[in-house]
């Protein structure tokens, strides 16, 4: 059921959607008001023969954090979803929501990482970061590989070749 005081006009995804005509319009993580979750919005004018108005519709982000759980960059990686701003705002675990990932210098970083793997220290650990900027929205994802998960990996997989070698020198 829906209050009687509840009037979408007053939504910020519904005045966005009347600004930005012809234009999907994402809004920020917001609580929604009826089911008290914390939602993202998609929307949208429409003009029609027949019809006026604006259509939306709501992302849990609980359920972009499972999605995203389900998604492994190695045994310690990250995959994250930041807003416009850089600010986590899905991910595995809900770990570091609400932290803005690069601080003044988020263009810079998901720039320069979209071209290639920046070495970046997130909670005291080291990653190389690589992001994606979704253009429909002004969003990033953003993966980050543990450098040391990455070298230890490398290691192991270059051992055999080096144990051949040093076995091919001790024969010849």
């Amino acid at each position: 059921e829906i209050a009687e005081s509840f009037n979408p006009t007053e939504r910020v995804w519904y005045k966005v959607a009347l600004e930005n005509k012809g234009a999907v319009n994402w809004t920020d993580p917001y609580l929604d008001y009826s089911t008290q979750e914390i939602v993202i919005s998609a929307s949208l004018y429409v003009d029609g023969p027949n019809m006026e108005g604006i259509i939306a519709i709501d992302l849990k982000l609980s359920e972009l954090s499972n999605i995203i759980s389900s998604t492994n960059v190695g045994e310690n990686g990250l995959v994250m979803l930041l807003n416009q701003n850089g600010t986590i705002i899905a991910n595995k675990d809900n770990y570091l929501i609400g932290e803005n990932l690069f601080g003044q210098q988020i263009e810079q970083m998901i720039e320069r990482s979209s071209s290639e793997h920046v070495p970046y220290v997130i909670d005291k650990k080291q990653y190389l970061v690589h992001s994606d900027k979704i253009q429909q929205n002004g969003m990033s994802i953003v993966t980050a590989v543990n450098e040391e998960e990455l070298n230890h990996k490398l290691f192991q997989s270059l051992m055999p070749i080096l144990v051949a070698g040093i076995l091919c020198i001790l024969v010849f």
